[in-house]
């Protein structure tokens, strides 16, 4: 079974230069398109960018959607936006749906969601697939009714040892190209033959990258653990932790550089500037924003007017300094709210919330409605 070179790419990639893909000899590329719930400004920030290069080069491409998802009718809308952005494409290398965020559930209901998105997508017309990583697929992915899809395995490594079929191997995250890094992939099955394949394990083995050189860094992802980059990397998240003056290394967050090597002086711990704001990313909690800028949680809530500060979220953007904001009048309902969660936040009462708003039925409240808090 032969196989084909390519490599995803999403905004954490800037702007792709499709010349020096094609130079690398890169024959596919996925394009994350979003992520998340069916809202405009979950799109991936260069989809349509790369979807027009991946147009101009003549590069065929598929795409991917990171979930979120936390039950079927989340899933639905994850499927909803895939297919908005799908509109005028042909994607060629598949329709891939991202299951790796560890908010996502696990057992009947991520199953459910599974099928849910990827049933929506066949019906559509596409070529359907799971990306996840090895242990997702061998734990929590391994249930027969997945088997109608195709699978994208990431396992970082000289070998892929799933042991059933799949179509595509991300094997790396670290293929240099131009400068930049890449996740790199290695395709099986024949996506452009047009005819209908049964997706395989590799009968060669795969071209074998050269090892990270001694000035490599890697950035960490939603959901790494220094223990997982050092096992990527053949280290140990002590070492790890005494090369980057990283006091615990239960505290890395998403962004970070990471080195991979010692310098020749130990590395010391910078305090990001006070005057920044911070993107709350998937697995955040208030008190760790609060310990990686040398403050308290209850400092941030104060200065975010932050009722709650068990109740933060992805894309939330959190005041690092500054004087205690005024409280809100108006808050607009986004996808999974209640009015009780709303009420909640704001430390009232989902009563005294449906008392303002004229809302009859407290369990009835839709994506885009505007609460009035006062």
């Amino acid at each position: 079974m032969s196989q084909t070179f390519g490599v995803d790419i999403s905004y954490a990639n800037g702007d792709v230069d499709f010349h020096a893909l094609k130079a690398a000899g890169v024959k596919f590329v996925i394009l994350r398109c979003g992520y998340g719930n069916d809202m405009a400004h979950q799109d991936d920030a260069q989809y349509f960018a790369n979807l027009e290069k991946c147009k101009i080069h003549n590069m065929p491409y598929g795409v991917y959607l990171y979930s979120y998802a936390r039950n079927v009718e989340m899933a639905k809308s994850e499927a909803a936006h895939t297919l908005r952005l799908l509109k005028n494409t042909n994607p060629q290398y598949g329709v891939w749906y991202d299951l790796e965020d560890k908010i996502l559930p696990s057992g009947e209901v991520l199953i459910d969601m599974a099928v849910t998105y990827c049933d929506i997508i066949k019906e559509a017309g596409y070529y359907a697939g799971i990306y996840a990583n090895l242990y997702w697929f061998n734990v929590k992915l391994n249930d027969s009714r997945l088997n109608q899809y195709g699978r994208w395995v990431a396992q970082w490594s000289n070998a892929n040892t799933y042991e059933k079929t799949f179509d595509i191997w991300q094997f790396t995250d670290s293929y240099q190209i131009g400068g930049k890094g890449f996740d790199g992939n290695y395709a099986y099955k024949d996506f452009l033959s047009g005819t209908p394949e049964t997706p395989g394990k590799p009968t060669s083995p795969p071209i074998k990258e050269p090892a990270p050189s001694a000035t490599d860094t890697y950035v960490v992802q939603s959901g790494d653990t220094l223990g997982g980059i050092a096992e990527k990397h053949g280290t140990t998240y002590q070492k790890l932790a005494e090369i980057n003056g990283i006091s615990n290394p239960n505290l890395i967050y998403t962004g970070q550089v990471i080195k991979l090597t010692a310098s020749t002086s130990p590395a010391v711990p910078t305090t990001p500037s006070a005057s920044e704001n911070y993107v709350v990313q998937s697995g955040d909690t208030l008190g760790g924003i609060a310990a990686k800028y040398g403050t308290t949680y209850q400092k941030l809530a104060e200065i975010n007017g932050l009722a709650n500060p068990n109740l933060i979220y992805p894309g939330q953007v959190i005041k690092i300094s500054g004087t205690a904001s005024a409280a809100p009048n108006n808050y607009t309902v986004q996808s999974g709210d209640t009015l009780s969660g709303i009420a909640s936040k704001y430390n009232t009462t989902y009563q005294k919330l449906a008392e303002i708003n004229g809302i009859s039925n407290p369990n009835l409240i839709y994506v885009g409605q505007v609460i009035r808090l006062s």
